[in-house]
């Protein structure tokens, strides 16, 4: 009898001791987001930790100016999570962000009340049964983990707003995840996903979608019933082109295409008037569609790395336009329409096949970063001084032997780079430039 006692006294402890390594972890997490604050208090005993509402368990956090004597709670990560986190009944915010789990107790399913938990950078490869219990989960982070699959027990989980399962090693999205309605950020990237599944199109409330470097081969028109996503990125998969259902996304504001197979782009594409971020970085595109022109409200293009020869004149409709990179292309001239664009601001042609300068430049009033490196161009003209803000100008690797003496009008010019040109003197008005650097190498 007295050895069962004893026993039983030894698991109370043992219990105990677990608790309160849970609690000098979050005692760590207060002295360092509250040093300056003195009358914080440290919870210390079993009870108070039905207290606390917020426990955070991220080994990020913990690196100098920790005290030695607590170096085996904060400088190591926790290969397991003690069974004793269920006595945090109240706990609403969990963040295991860093360490080594591999899975989570089932006592884990009493946390009822928990509305966040994050297992970002772990080694989780099974979640326990019990996770389903915890019906008020909004946020789930199971980023960077070693999951071949999404547990079935996830799907009771209805009240999730975001989820992020980005870097594991599943390779499709289960057919349930449709009926997370009140989702709107999923983020499921470098999972090696090849298809999805045709219920993603039921997550009406979804704003933000990511689904970059994959292995998809098809763009799903599902994705267009999508009609409140305004963040999508999809690049890095093996696309090679696009329904015209993409055109139904309205709402939409960011679209990442970069690094897949397209050719062209639907004519549709000119529907998404709120469209402000496009990156068609590093595909097969020949031509754009003259639609291109009608995102009125787009700020930055990004069409670097294709097989452009041309541009369409609508492509001056784009007043908005702030950053467009059009280097590594095949492109030799310009529209002369392209001289609307009078909110330009940085303006890339590296790597193309001019051998004349392109006069619709010298009407972007607002141009303040050009680069023309690596084109054959032999002359600057002289209306390039009409460029009043410009403050940067690359010339590397061109054909150059003289600069005009009108970059001088350019008031506002700091730096110009002749790396690789052949030019040997400066005109002798950049004397009234102050402020002007040239570097030749």
């Amino acid at each position: 009898m007295k050895i069962r006692m004893t026993t039983i006294i030894k698991m109370r402890n043992q219990r105990r001791q677990n608790v309160m390594k849970i609690l000098l972890f979050l005692s760590v997490s207060l002295l360092v987001s509250c040093i300056n604050d003195p009358k914080q208090r440290l919870h210390s005993n079993l009870k108070d930790a039905q207290k606390i509402t917020e426990l955070n368990l991220n080994i990020l956090l913990y690196n100098e100016g920790v005290p030695d004597f607590l170096d085996p709670y904060v400088q190591k990560p926790m290969q397991q999570l003690p069974a004793e986190i269920g006595e945090f009944s109240n706990l609403e915010i969990l963040l295991l962000q860093a360490n080594k789990l591999q899975t989570l107790p089932e006592e884990i399913g009493k946390l009822v009340k928990l509305k966040r938990l994050d297992l970002y950078v772990n080694q989780i490869t099974t979640l326990p049964a019990s996770i389903s219990f915890l019906q008020e989960l909004e946020v789930l982070n199971l980023a960077s983990n070693r999951l071949t699959e999404l547990p079935k027990q996830l799907s009771s989980l209805t009240k999730l707003r975001e989820l992020y399962l980005d870097h594991n090693k599943f390779h499709e999205l289960p057919d349930w995840i449709g009926d997370y309605h009140n989702l709107t950020i999923l983020y499921s990237g470098a999972t090696g996903l090849t298809n999805l599944p045709e219920s993603i199109s039921r997550l009406e409330n979804l704003h933000d979608l990511d689904l970059g470097v994959n292995k998809l081969t098809v763009f799903p028109p599902s994705i267009g019933k999508l009609v409140n996503l305004v963040s999508l990125g999809i690049g890095g998969n093996e696309i090679s082109s696009l329904p015209a259902e993409i055109g139904n996304l309205h709402k939409l504001q960011e679209l990442s295409l970069s690094d897949n197979r397209l050719q062209t782009l639907p004519a549709e594409i000119g529907h998404l008037d709120n469209l402000k971020r496009f990156d068609v970085t590093e595909n097969k595109l020949r031509f754009l569609p003259a639609e291109i022109g009608d995102l009125d409200s787009l700020q930055e293009l990004y069409l670097t790395k294709n097989e452009l020869q041309t541009l369409p004149p609508q492509f001056g409709k784009l007043t908005r336009l702030e950053k467009l990179d059009l280097s590594d292309n095949k492109l030799h001239t310009l529209p002369l329409e392209l001289s609307s664009l009078s909110s330009l601001g940085m303006l890339h042609l590296q790597n193309n096949a001019f051998t004349k300068f392109p006069l619709a430049i010298c009407g972007m009033s607002n141009l303040y970063h050009l680069d023309l490196s690596d084109n054959p161009i032999k002359e600057l003209p002289p209306d390039i001084g009409k460029l009043k803000n410009l403050k940067q100008l690359v010339l590397d690797g061109t054909d150059l032997t003289t600069l005009p003496d009108e970059l001088a009008q350019c008031p506002d010019l700091r730096r110009i780079y002749i790396k690789g040109t052949k030019i040997v003197s400066l005109p002798r008005a950049f004397k009234d430039l102050k402020y002007l650097e040239v570097h030749r190498d």
